[in-house]
């Protein structure tokens, strides 16, 4: 059983709110495979926090999400880092959460490493590590979903990553490969489509990405993409 640390790095809490995420990531735990005997909590007002006690540097300089995932250095022990703000209202961000838990499980497991990591003669190419992380993400929801949770990854699609798909599309870069890896990034139909959800998948992928692939006249660009999203598909192993 793993253990749950639970560190605050802030005076301004209370215990009522630190028991009801204790027992918040104790259940979502059982969704979860943690290779770790042990699960830091680090509460902050703000990820620098965290980064500052395990010496890890930022590398971007960019808006950051209320819990985020950290690894220690020397022990591989995973941390996860959690705004105060999130305490306020804690069953919002119970998804966030459970993406950072499984995040931890894609990133040490060998089976799941194998899929997203980068083969040794592709290492140079400049668009695999963008391709790495974009098949990162969708492996995680793909597990999300295998995991009961299709109903909330339904709904995050529909009111949030639609609308960062608008973004990209249109302020969409001059690379279509690029462009294809950055769409991939947010097509939660396709990890439905991987899970056997074939009839939900489609009617998602057809009903927002190519409704938007066509309002901004990329019906050409679609064409690719099908055919990129058909190679990953039979090749997502």
């Amino acid at each position: 059983m793993i253990n749950l640390e639970i560190i605050p790095f802030i005076d301004t809490i209370n215990s009522c709110e630190i028991e009801k995420l204790k027992k918040m990531i104790t259940e979502l735990l059982n969704y979860v495979y943690i290779p770790s005997s042990v699960l830091y909590i680090y509460i902050v007002n703000s990820h620098d926090n965290t980064r500052n006690t395990l010496g890890i540097e930022k590398l971007l300089n960019f808006e950051e999400k209320e819990v985020k995932l950290f690894i220690e250095k020397e022990t591989e022990n995973p941390v996860l880092s959690i705004k105060k703000s999130l305490l306020q209202n804690l069953d919002k961000y119970r998804i966030e959460i459970l993406k950072e838990l499984i995040t931890y499980e894609v990133i040490t497991l060998p089976d799941y490493v194998s899929i997203w990591s980068i083969p040794d003669y592709l290492i140079s190419n400049k668009y695999a590590k963008f391709l790495s992380v974009a098949i990162m993400y969708r492996l995680i929801d793909k597990l999300l979903i295998e995991r009961g949770f299709e109903n909330y990854l339904r709904n995050e699609f529909e009111n949030k990553n639609t609308q960062l798909i608008k973004e990209v599309l249109k302020n969409r870069i001059n690379n279509e490969k690029l462009l294809a890896i950055q769409l991939l990034t947010y097509d939660t139909p396709f990890s439905f489509e991987l899970c056997g959800y074939s009839t939900i998948g489609k009617e998602l992928y057809l009903n927002y990405i190519v409704k938007e692939l066509l309002h901004f006249e990329l019906s050409n660009f679609k064409d690719k993409y099908d055919d990129f999203r058909d190679f990953l598909r039979n090749n997502f192993n």
